[in-house]
């Protein structure tokens, strides 16, 4: 027998793109350091979810990835990262996802940096012939 209900949470794809100015390590002054920017913004996101959802949700941000640079004494004028939001509730979705670019753009900003944030929904794929055996098996189960 099937259950209804929700089966998956949502999974959005989270990009990040921030950039300053480059420098040299020795006159950190005259950059805008994007990675110090970049450092800040994933901590701030590991707050998204603790702080602006119940906690009896289920909800996940994860940053899984990250490079900024090609040498250790250049500030780079550009560091990345991204990471995924996996929600269950499907009205906390866009809320989440609307504090999650208010974060990275606003601390950007703070650091004197710019951010561009690029959300993308991987679409669900089902396995064709997968779904073709289970449709025929159906009806035998009453279903």
């Amino acid at each position: 027998m099937l259950d209804g209900g929700l089966v998956n949470a949502s999974l959005d794809h989270v990009r990040v793109v921030v950039e300053g100015a480059a420098g040299h390590a020795a006159y950190p002054h005259e950059a805008r350091d994007p990675v110090l920017a970049l450092c800040q913004i994933v901590v701030s996101l590991q707050q998204v979810v603790s702080r602006r959802m119940d906690p009896m949700s289920d909800a996940a941000l994860t940053v899984g990835w990250l490079w900024a640079g090609s040498a250790d004494n250049v500030i780079p004028d550009r560091a990345e990262a991204s990471g995924t939001l996996r929600v269950l509730q499907p009205d906390a979705r866009d809320p989440l996802l609307e504090a999650t670019r208010e974060v990275i753009e606003h601390t950007a900003r703070a650091h004197g940096c710019t951010a561009r944030v690029q959300v993308t929904e991987p679409p669900v794929v089902n396995d064709t012939t997968l779904a073709r055996k289970v449709r025929a098996l159906l009806p035998r189960a009453g279903l």
